[in-house]
This record gives C-alpha cells, structure tokens and sequence, in this order.
C-alpha cells in the first residue's frame, strides 16, 4: 500500500520527489513509504525543507508517514 495516496493525496506532478539538487514540485514521484495491507496510515508527506545552511541535503525530498500497526494478540 502507498502511505502517500492512502493519506489522501492525489499523485500527480506536483508531488515529484526528484529534484536534482534544484528544489521544485515538479518531475516525478520516485520515492515510496509502502506498507503492508492491514497497516493505518494516518499521515504522509513529502519533506521540501532545505537543510540549516539553505541547500537541500539530497537530489530526492524525503518521504515520511505515520502508520498505526496493528497489535497481535497474545496467544
């Protein structure tokens, strides 16, 4: 399961993950947070913030979700 479409989002070209160093929205969405099914995902969300120095620590925005697990009961 993709945790970014799963939170709500549409997938399209303003959601790229690839940015060469550049930053922008566009190009294409390369990077996954994937769950099995099952799993709650809660939130998810492309990270476009530049680093403390004001340039971007990677050529890809990194990608991040929160997911519930679910509890195995005890046997």
């Amino acid at each position: 399961v993709d945790t970014y479409t799963a939170a709500g989002h549409v997938d399209g070209r303003k959601d790229g993950t690839r940015h060469g160093f550049r930053g922008g929205k566009g190009g294409d969405r390369i990077d996954w947070v994937l769950v099995s099914p099952g799993v709650r995902v809660l939130d998810a969300k492309i990270v476009r913030d530049k680093d403390f120095l004001g340039g971007y620590p990677s050529d890809h925005y990194p990608v991040t979700a929160d997911v519930l697990l679910p509890v195995k009961e005890a046997q």
